[in-house]
């Protein structure tokens, strides 16, 4: 059998994002960053509207869409994210 490397934060949004539905990660990196990624479902495939990244906390805002769910880790919780978020809890 073929093994394929799969980036933990598609697994994440293909558990938790049905057909039609979009939304955004985002992880504690620690030191004042936050990982980020922003995918889309289709019926059978995983769109990547934003790659995975490592990014300051402080520039995270212009990376997200208003209204689009935002999954975070327990760690991501207690940074500084902007306001007004549709916040979820990260599957683990």
């Amino acid at each position: 059998a073929a093994l394929v490397g799969v980036p933990s934060l598609e697994v994440a949004a293909w558990s938790v994002l049905g057909p039609g539905e979009s939304g955004a990660f985002v992880l504690d990196a620690r030191q004042g960053e936050v990982y980020l990624a922003r995918y889309a479902r289709r019926d059978d495939a995983l769109e990547v509207r934003a790659a995975p990244a490592a990014l300051p906390l402080a520039r995270l805002g212009p990376h997200l869409v208003t209204g689009e769910p935002v999954w975070v880790d327990e760690r991501a919780r207690t940074l500084a994210l902007p306001e007004g978020l549709d916040l979820r809890d990260a599957p683990t």
